[in-house]
């Protein structure tokens, strides 16, 4: 049997398990209903399992599996849990909004994120601000500030506005995570 990790479109924290009965197919970033309390609510996939993580004992089932495609990637799916887990949101109330303004418009599937990109984001995540010599060092770029610029700009084309220049020091340009 297969089990999945679902981010309820509720203000909850957490992720929460449920089995996948054997006629239905859901892969992460597919939209579903499953039982929440006494009622039925939509959801996202964001992980699939063959067994259940330790300490937990059942999962009732899905209910539905809405779309026949994932609606969103993988890249895009960590990166919403990533913006969940760092403003500490419950994960249902950040994925949906995504989703709503990707659905609405085109996005490629092939929405990535490179390996200096995440690490760019992830350092953001971590201090108050980065110096655009500092960002060249993380990325190995020569010209950060150019290569923030498209970072944003490709973040801002599906609706993450999550970097903003930040106040120059030494007249070193700076960057910091919208908070």
């Amino acid at each position: 049997m297969t089990f999945v990790e679902v981010a309820v479109e509720l203000p909850v924290r957490g992720l929460y398990h449920y089995a996948l009965p054997a006629h239905l197919s859901a892969a992460p970033g597919s939209r579903v209903v499953v039982p929440f309390g006494n009622r039925g609510v939509s959801g996202i996939v964001v992980r699939a399992a063959e067994t259940l993580p330790e300490g937990v004992e059942r999962a009732l089932d899905i209910d539905e599996v809405l779309d026949d495609e994932p609606q969103v990637g993988d890249e895009l799916l960590a990166l919403c849990l990533w913006i969940a887990d760092y403003y500490e949101a419950p994960p249902g109330e950040v994925l949906p909004r995504r989703l709503e303004k990707l659905v609405n418009r085109t996005l490629p599937m092939g929405f990535q994120l490179s390996a200096p990109e995440r690490e760019v984001l992830n350092a953001l995540g971590e201090v108050p601000y980065l110096s655009a010599r500092k960002i060249g060092e993380i990325a190995r770029v020569g010209d950060p500030v150019g290569w923030m610029e498209q970072l944003m700009n490709k973040l801002g084309e599906i609706g993450l506005e999550l970097v903003i220049p930040g106040d120059a020091i030494g007249g070193e340009p700076t960057y910091r995570l919208r908070r």
